[in-house]
């Protein structure tokens, strides 16, 4: 019998306070996002990110990606003329680098477009419903050989 898989899958979701959300209080009976909750609850989730000095999507994600902080990667806004990727590349072009399968679903263009760039990450754009869709079908379908 073969080994399953082992996945990751790294939800960011843009201008989303934890405290808005169920994850301060995993467990409780009522939350506002309970299907984040049973996500956490079955893995692993943080309430402490700190990603920048400034609230701009562009060094927020790089920050993320890249794991280092906007003077290091030198993404200062949504312009990614400056990234040092080739120094500082996403966890996505790491584990690709390293031959693991990789993709990247975002509804946010500039993330594949500028952070996720491995030739063989796939990636994949659309509406947040579609999106969604997509990555359940591919976490649920895809076995260990497509994994691996």
């Amino acid at each position: 019998m073969a080994k399953p898989a082992k996945k990751l899958l790294f939800i960011g979701i843009d201008g989303l306070r934890h405290d808005a959300t169920g994850l301060c209080n995993l467990g409780a009976t009522e939350s506002p996002t309970p299907n984040l909750d049973a996500l956490a609850m079955a893995g692993c989730h943080s309430t402490n990110m700190q990603v920048n000095d400034v609230t701009i999507s562009g060094p927020g994600w790089t920050s993320i990606c890249a794991g280092v902080w906007r003077s290091k990667h030198r993404v200062a806004s949504n312009n990614f003329a400056q990234y040092t990727s080739g120094v500082f590349p996403s966890f996505l072009t790491r584990a690709a680098d390293a031959g693991l399968r990789t993709v990247s679903a975002c509804h946010w263009a500039p993330i594949n477009d500028n952070l996720h760039t491995h030739e063989t990450t796939e990636r994949i754009g659309g509406e947040d419903e579609e999106l969604t869709m997509c990555v359940c079908e591919m976490l649920e379908r895809r076995g260990t050989e497509d994994l691996d």
